[in-house]
């Protein structure tokens, strides 16, 4: 069985993979902040990540996504979380040659734009939220290694707090 490590526990994505990947002969084992805090343990990313000699690839499916505290209370944290610890991952992914998937927004961009945006489309976020997204989307693309950024605007399924 294949075994994917995600960084992200409770979150709506976390839950979905979990429950997809069963059905699909994957082993998905999630990580909330209860059992590793991207915030107080960054030095330990990269050890964890490399230590897990089962694992096959990673996927990101955390984030600070409070837009309003992200802009008015919590910079450091959202900063930590959203550019800093995927670069993190990305490079100690890079080091075991297996792929890394991580997962942004659409808030790297201005939001100005009458249509689709293509993932060449100029960035320029709004706020420090996408600010902070694109920051670990940047370090990301400088890792050579077998990456993957996903862009999405909204998550929704059964679980969790969305519009659905």
């Amino acid at each position: 069985m294949r075994n994917i490590l995600v960084f992200g526990h409770s979150g709506q994505l976390a839950h979905c993979l979990r429950q997809a990947g069963g059905k699909k002969g994957f082993t998905i084992q999630t990580f909330g902040s209860g059992e590793f805090n991207l915030i107080t343990q960054q030095v330990d990313i990269i050890d964890f990540i490399l230590s897990r000699s089962d694992c096959e690839a990673v996927i990101n499916a955390s984030a600070w996504t409070n837009v309003d505290a992200a802009e008015f209370e919590a910079a450091e944290q959202a900063w930590q979380i959203n550019a800093v610890a995927p670069a993190l991952m990305a490079k100690a992914c890079q080091k075991r040659h297996i792929p890394f998937i991580h997962v942004s927004t659409e808030s790297v961009f201005s939001g100005q734009k009458s249509g689709a945006y293509q993932p060449h489309d100029p960035v320029r976020p709004v706020n420090f939220y996408g600010l902070s997204k694109l920051a670990g989307e940047q370090a990301i693309m400088e890792i050579q290694g077998h990456n993957l950024i996903v862009r999405t605007s909204w998550l929704f399924s059964r679980v969790g707090h969305n519009f659905v």
